[in-house]
C-alpha cells in the first residue's frame, strides 16, 4: 500500500467538465476526488488520499471558494501538478443556473467572482500549472492533463475515448432562479 500518495489537482470554474475528469483518474493505481473540500479540512483529506492506497490521488474541485475555507492553499505543496480548465466567467455562470438552483443572482454572481479570483491565485502561486480552455479538451489535450498529473503511469486511450461518449445534459431545476438571472443579464446588457 503507498503511504504517501503523490497528489494532484485540477481545477476550473463549475461546469467545466471536472466529473468527467474525475472519472477519467478513477483507475487501479490512481484516484480522484470530486468535490471533496465541501466536508473535509485539509488533514481529513490527507488521511482520505492514504486511505485510497492508490499512487496518486487528486481532487478534481471548481469551487476553490470551499477549498480556501478549508486552508487547503496554506497547507498544500506549491510544487504538485495542476491542471486550470479555462472558461469564460459570463459562460460558467450562465451553465450554473442552467444546472442548478439559486436564490439570488447577486450571491452567485459574487461567489463566481470570487471563485475567479481564486483561479487567478492558483496560477501565480503553484510552480507546476498546466492550462487548457474549456472549448478545447481535445484526446491529445486529456492525454497532456494525464501526463501531468500521473507521469509514471500510461494514459488508458480506450478508457478516454470511452469517457468522451458521454453527453452531460443539464436541466435548469429552478426556472424561477434562472428567469431572474437572464432578465437581469439582459438588463445589464443595456446599459
Amino acid at each position: 500500500m503507498i503511504s504517501s500518495p503523490n497528489e494532484f489537482l485540477i481545477t476550473s470554474l463549475p461546469r467545466c467538465r471536472t466529473a468527467w475528469l474525475t472519472n477519467l483518474f478513477l483507475t487501479e493505481r490512481t484516484h480522484c476526488f470530486h468535490i471533496l473540500s465541501a466536508s473535509h479540512d485539509y488533514r481529513a483529506m490527507r488521511w482520505l488520499f492514504e486511505k485510497t492506497g492508490k499512487e496518486y490521488v487528486g481532487i478534481c474541485e471548481p469551487d476553490l471558494v470551499a477549498l480556501n475555507r478549508v486552508n487547503y492553499f496554506s497547507a498544500i505543496d506549491k510544487t504538485i501538478p495542476v491542471v486550470v480548465i479555462n472558461r469564460n466567467i459570463d459562460d460558467s455562470l450562465d451553465a450554473c443556473f442552467m444546472a442548478t438552483s439559486f436564490e439570488t443572482v447577486e450571491e452567485q454572481t459574487k461567489l463566481m467572482d470570487e471563485r475567479f479570483e481564486l483561479l487567478q491565485f492558483v496560477k501565480q502561486e503553484f510552480s507546476n500549472v498546466l492550462s487548457f480552455d474549456f472549448t478545447n479538451l481535445t484526446t491529445e489535450n486529456v492525454c497532456k492533463i494525464w501526463d501531468h498529473c500521473v507521469p509514471s503511469i500510461k494514459i488508458d486511450l480506450m478508457r478516454v475515448k470511452q469517457l468522451q461518449e458521454f453527453n452531460i445534459v443539464t436541466k435548469c431545476c429552478n426556472p424561477t432562479s434562472l428567469h431572474r438571472y437572464r432578465q437581469m443579464h439582459i438588463n445589464l446588457s443595456k446599459e
